[in-house]
């Protein structure tokens, strides 16, 4: 098993950190809620006729309204009929995206603290500066600083010409020995966590997990196509969103690898409502969403425009019909002890401050099978062990930083009430109705809503170069023009100043080749179509996608053996190619080559 001694020791001095900022400022004055039903974060019984005395921004005393006494000079807010609750946590957030509007629209829903997956770290130290200070309003921050991501996929998004400005978010990490420098300067810059995306190979992420380790942080990691004995090592500290098994596997097989990672301790940040709010909503649905929407920024707005672009129906009937089982794999995860805690992924095109994460607890009671209570003891007391503040934060006990909220009607009655605030006390400050509506009312005349304040810079030569390559083989109609442009990439001395360098700009190269013989293909032109292909096997002669693509030309034109040599070859670099695999079925073809018989002199 991993040892996590190291990781609370270096996340204890974060709660101390808290515990300042809660004493940023002039202290708030001394506060009670009285006679109010207390959920305190702990799983246990409400306590209906309690009252909550906080002093310099903790919990001083929780007892039984008769019982505690409430100094004079003290404000007081009246609790009956109503609840109180721990300030909720949302997991995973890109703030930056979201940008500076989103910050006091948490406070207002009553989420005090965040865990950013992924953004521009610079200005999340500001913002995490300014609200310590109280200069701004906003959420406590843990953040990851920049996703750590492979260099092809880098490349990819910067080729891609999107509206966010990639190379502050993303940092590509090209092999183990970069991995280590990365990790070492961003840990150095002051991250709470690293959180890896995408990784140039298993190498290269086992690199980043021990050099995590090694500082003391935890490791947020996307685990799509991480073979489960990766898992299986306990390197993993959190799974953002869900992972995917073998499908082969049992329901005991399952249930007993997700045994071996909760005895890891590996979590599971299960942000099931990007799912249902975005992944199985149409793409014309989710457009009049963002025309609808108030108090956003526009650089969200314009990116959650691409993201619509690159929808599809199709993709939604196919998540529409998979959902289930996601569902029924986090019920399994829970059943076998993994912790599942809330995020809503916030940036995600659909995805709203605060409101989703309400969303998402009612997720976790209606389609995983949490109760309300345990939905909120996740949001608050096992969010703050998890992030390794449950010393400051996470329940309403004597000593604990005040960060409470209260609500209008019982949540444990029914889950969806965690959004009725009434009032905030952040750091022992009361924010009441009205002030929680003023912090909206900030949010909207915010500049970054009416402007977008945060754009990319102007791309270098060279990756203009690299765009014109690939746009020229996007926009070939001949293997003539394919090959020309083919040239130009073998010609281009750019490349080597490309994250990733000539190896990572393959990756868009070789894709675009094989989509332009398809191209060729659909209109007929098979001849064209083979010889593009033809030339992307040369270009690439160990790639098994481009030889399955020529035997699948192969096969249009009825050349039995051709088909049967390409599809040898791609099954040779690649034993995993289903598709190769059953093509060569189909042709009554072995999956290698016949051995030549032995010459003899």
């Amino acid at each position: 098993m991993r040892p996590r001694a190291r990781l609370v020791a270096f996340l204890l001095p974060i709660a101390i950190c808290l515990s300042a900022a809660a004493a940023a400022g002039q202290d708030p004055a001394p506060l009670a809620i009285r006679d109010v039903t207390l959920i305190d974060g702990t799983g246990g019984s409400a306590r209906p006729g309690t009252t909550v005395l906080v002093r310099d921004g903790r919990i001083a005393s929780v007892g039984p309204a008769a019982e505690v006494h409430i100094p004079p000079a003290t404000t007081v807010v009246e609790g009956s009929g109503r609840f109180l609750i721990p300030g909720l946590w949302d997991l995973h957030t890109h703030l930056s995206k979201m940008r500076s509007p989103a910050l006091p629209q948490l406070v207002a829903s009553g989420v005090m603290s965040v865990r950013d997956a992924g953004g521009d770290m610079p200005e999340l130290q500001r913002w995490k500066a300014e609200i310590r200070a109280g200069a701004r309003s906003g959420p406590r921050i843990l953040m990851a600083g920049p996703y750590l991501e492979s260099p092809s996929n880098v490349l990819r998004v910067l080729l891609s010409g999107t509206v966010e400005p990639e190379e502050r978010t993303r940092v590509p990490v090209d092999g183990p020995e970069h991995a280590e420098r990365v990790v070492d300067s961003i840990a150095r810059a002051g991250v709470d966590l690293v959180k890896v995306r995408t990784w140039r190979d298993l190498e290269t992420f086992r690199a980043i997990a021990e050099a995590a380790d090694a500082h003391g942080l935890p490791l947020a990691a996307h685990v799509f196509g991480l073979p489960p004995e990766i898992l299986r090592e306990g390197l993993v500290t959190s799974i953002e969103h869900f992972m995917e098994v073998p499908e082969e596997w049992t329901r005991e097989e399952r249930l007993d690898f997700y045994a071996d990672l909760a005895e890891h301790g590996t979590a599971v940040v299960a942000n099931i409502v990007t799912v249902t709010e975005n992944l199985l909503v149409m793409p014309d649905t989710l457009a009049a969403i963002a025309d609808s929407a108030e108090g956003l920024s526009a650089f969200v707005l314009a990116d959650w425009r691409e993201q619509i672009e690159e929808g599809s129906e199709e993709s939604v009937r196919g998540w529409r019909s998979y959902y289930p089982t996601v569902v029924g794999a986090l019920r399994e995860m829970r059943e076998a002890g993994i912790r599942i805690l809330p995020g809503s992924d916030l940036a995600v095109a659909g995805m709203f401050p605060g409101s989703s994460l309400h969303h998402n607890l009612a997720l976790m009671v209606d389609e995983i099978g949490f109760s309300p209570s345990e939905a909120i003891v996740a949001a608050t007391r096992q969010a703050a062990e998890f992030t390794g503040v449950a010393d400051s934060l996470g329940t309403i006990e004597p000593g604990k930083i005040a960060d409470l909220v209260l609500l209008e009607a019982d949540p444990l009655a029914d889950i969806t009430n965690t959004s009725r605030v009434a009032a905030v006390v952040q750091g022992g400050r009361l924010l009441d109705r009205a002030a929680l509506d003023r912090l909206l009312q900030e949010a909207l005349r915010d500049p970054a809503v009416a402007e977008n304040d945060w754009l990319p810079p102007p791309p270098s030569p060279e990756l203009l170069e690299a765009r014109a390559i690939v746009a020229a083989i996007d926009e070939a109609e001949s293997a003539a023009g394919v090959g020309t442009a083919l040239d130009t990439f073998a010609a281009f001395e750019g490349a080597a100043r490309l994250p990733g360098g000539r190896e990572a700009l393959a990756v868009p190269v070789e894709g675009a080749i094989n989509s332009s013989g398809y191209r060729l293909l659909r209109a007929g032109a098979i001849d064209e179509a083979i010889e593009v292909f033809s030339l992307n096997t040369r270009a690439f002669p160990e790639s098994a996608n481009a030889w399955d693509s020529l035997g699948e030309a192969h096969m249009e034109r009825e050349d039995r053996e051709r088909a049967i040599e390409s599809y040898r070859r791609s099954l040779e670099l690649d034993p995993d190619n289903d598709n190769a695999r059953e093509r060569l079925e189909e042709l009554g073809a072995s999956q290698a080559a016949p051995r030549q018989p032995d010459v003899v002199d």
